[in-house]
Order: C-alpha cells, then structure tokens, then sequence
C-alpha cells in the first residue's frame, strides 16, 4: 500500500475540518429549534448535512477539496449526479473493452456484472436529482418522511449497530484466495499477449498470503465498505429531502418560512429525530477516517 503524497493528507485534514464545521453547524440547529426559530434550525441542519457529505467526498477522492466551491457550491446533489454520470461512462467504457477483449468476458467476475442495469441504477439517480433542483418540492406528507427516517434507522441498525459477525473460517479462505485467482487470470492472460512480464509464481503468491493477513484484508474491506456505504447513503437520502428546504429558506416565493415551519409542519415534528440522525451520521463519518488511516498504516508495516 502506498504512502499518502504530501496533498493527500492536506485533502484529509481539510476533511477533518469540514466535520468539526459540520458538527459545530448540528449544534447550531439544535439550540435554534429548542428557542424554536425553526427556519434557521432548518438552514443549520441542512449545512450540517451538506458538509458531511463534502467531506465524505474528498476523503474517498470523488472530488478535491478546491473543487467544492466551483463545481458544487451549495448544491451537494450536483456531486451525487457527477458520480452518477462518471459511473455510466466508466460502465459503457468497460463495456467497449469487453468487446475488443472477448476473453475477458468469461471471467466469474465479469459474467456477474449486469453493466446495462447498473447504467439504468445511475441514470434513475441523475432524474431524481434533476426532478428535485428543477421543482421545489416541499414535502408536507408525513408519511413519505416517516419512511425516509425509519429506512436511515435501519441502515445504521443494521451496520453499525447491530452488524453481522464476520466469520471467516479456513475454508472461507482458501476459497477467497481462489476467486482471486480465477478472477485474475483473463487479466493475466490478456497482458501476456500483449507480452508484458508477469511473475511466473503470481498464484503462488496469493496462496502464500498468511490466514492472519487474509483475515485483516477481508475484515478491513468489509468494515470500510460497510461504514462508507452506510455513510453514503445516508448522506445522499438526507440531501434529497432536505435540499427543497433550504432553497426555500433562502429564497423564499409565496410562503414566508417564518410561519410555514411550525409545529404543525411535518419536517419540525421530525426534527429531533433527523437531528439524532445525522448526530449518529457524523459519528460514523469520524469512525470511517479513522478506521480508513488505521487500515492504511497496518498495511504500509505489514510491507515493511
């Protein structure tokens, strides 16, 4: 594993940065709507989240940090819809390659992928996102929140909560090693047409790898693929819902938003529980750069 360069750090502690921010934006709401001036409990919230996700971004290099300010501003869709497209054109590139390399194409891994419906996942995320900057849709119905909140609930419950116990036996990984193997080898054999040198003992290689350094791979990938993926996702349902909102604190047409956030309306009676979510969102953001540094350095002395 490689070192991280002088300006990925920086790119890191500017993360780091933006979290205390976003932390310190959570606490804000939170004091606004307890004195019940609910519309900046509104914007505060809204910063909190959108912050999160910024600095989500920059840690997993979907974006760097200068770039925030241009190509996202105060819109965080716009990077969900940048990923998106970056997706399908990454998926019809692999597709194009497939067909100038057919042998490629009977890999396990690649006879798995369904590339068409994957474009179809991307695409159906880039009309929401351009439903929801196009109409300022607030969302008065208490049910379409409710369901919001409780799917969040259940992503944390599930993953960080209470996760599965990870069982990785002997047998689990011998089995990983080979689908590495069966995996590798279109590729390998794919570069030796092409008459680049390849280790004649590369299998041997990956079967030599201890049990116990099998083990930190396979509980670091998942540990960081489950928090990252949960951290995500949340970030991206909380930015949906509350985006709307915060174009109409701003800029606000037929309703004043001094009166329309009230204790009647649906997002203020929810409130507690999105700041409670977004509390624990936070948390988990910090407990994925940690856990992603830590896995970054066991790695870099495990090569030494």
């Amino acid at each position: 594993m490689e070192k991280k360069t002088k300006k990925e750090i920086l790119e890191i502690i500017k993360a780091k940065e933006l979290l205390k921010i976003s932390k310190n934006d959570l606490n804000s709401s939170k004091i606004l709507f307890d004195y019940k001036k609910y519309s900046n409990a509104v914007f505060c919230l809204q910063q909190s989240v959108e912050k999160s996700m910024k600095a989500y971004s920059v840690i997993n290099k979907l974006i760097s940090f200068s770039e925030l300010k241009d190509k996202i501003g105060h819109n965080p869709l716009r990077l969900y819809s940048k990923s998106a497209k970056e997706n399908i054109s990454k998926s019809k590139n692999l597709s194009k390659a497939l067909e100038v390399k057919p042998e490629l194409k009977e890999s396990p891994m690649f006879k798995k992928l369904k590339l068409k419906e994957f474009e179809k996942g991307n695409q159906r995320v880039i009309n929401i996102i351009s439903q929801v900057n196009n109409n300022l849709i607030l969302s008065e119905d208490i049910y379409e929140l409710n369901l919001v909140i409780e799917e969040i609930k259940k992503l944390i419950k599930e993953n960080i909560e209470n996760p599965e116990p990870i069982k990785i036996s002997k047998e689990r990984i011998q089995e990983i090693k080979q689908n590495w193997i069966v995996n590798a080898t279109p590729f390998v054999e794919a570069r030796k047409k092409q008459e680049e040198k390849i280790p004649k003992n590369w299998e041997d290689e990956v079967n030599n790898i201890s049990d116990k350094d099998m083990r930190r791979i396979i509980k670091s990938s998942y540990t960081i693929l489950s928090l990252g993926g949960v951290s995500h996702t949340i970030n991206f349902m909380l930015n949906l819902f509350l985006k709307p909102h915060f174009d109409f604190v701003r800029y606000p047409d037929k309703k004043n938003p001094l009166k329309y956030y009230n204790k009647s309306n649906p997002l203020i009676k929810k409130f507690s529980e999105i700041l409670k979510i977004q509390e624990d969102n936070l948390n988990l953001h910090n407990k994925y750069i940690r856990f992603v540094l830590k896995s970054e350095k066991e790695g870099n002395q495990n090569q030494k």
